[in-house]
């Protein structure tokens, strides 16, 4: 085979992969225009109507939420999957931090049979760079959490705990919380 030739399967996938993340690129910009302007209105909101104070940005924001639904059916689903992935983000910093700091307060004894850490290779499902960047942000912030390094490969995100009781437990924890709430985000997977 010729070097400028390629393999029949490789010209068939590759403009379908390109096309795919093209697509994800562009919904992803679209919903960033969306959200800017849906904030730009909020913020505008109350120099027309002041009715309610501080509340009016909020009433703003919904009414730029209605309009702007209208106009892309799909914003409104992905605002409550940005806001729901917020929301369980600031549960779990918080939740953890609680168990934190109980674990830290027990008797010396207590605490080094509580206390046992490891690090844990955590197969990954988000590809791109910035899915990455957001689960491993997310876990660092997390307190008892740390991420530590990315394989070579972009697969594996090697994560520290200290309050290691098993693997596949943990594993699940981050797939099923962080890892499958960023993907509804960034591909509107359910």
């Amino acid at each position: 085979m010729s070097p400028d030739k390629k393999p029949q399967n490789a010209q068939k996938s590759s403009p379908r992969r390109n096309n795919r993340s093209r697509l994800r690129s562009d919904s992803g910009l679209k919903y960033l225009i969306l959200l800017l302007t849906n904030i730009v209105v909020a913020l505008m909101w109350p120099m027309f109507v002041q009715m309610f104070g501080a509340l009016d940005y909020i009433v703003g924001y919904l009414v730029g939420l209605a309009f702007l639904t209208l106009v892309q059916p799909s914003y409104s689903r992905q605002n409550v999957r940005v806001f729901s992935f917020l929301a369980y983000s600031l549960w779990e910093i918080v939740l953890s931090s609680f168990l934190l700091a109980w674990t830290v307060i027990q008797p010396q004894d207590r605490l080094n049979k509580k206390i046992k850490s490891a690090i844990v290779g955590v197969p990954l499902t988000v590809s791109s760079d910035l899915e990455i960047a957001i689960l491993a942000t997310m876990i660092t912030l997390t307190p008892g959490t740390m991420s530590i390094e990315l394989s070579p490969n972009n697969r594996v995100l090697y994560v520290h705990t200290i309050n290691y009781h098993d693997s596949e437990e943990f594993r699940r924890q981050i797939k099923d919380g962080f890892e499958r709430r960023i993907l509804e985000i960034t591909r509107g997977t359910e």
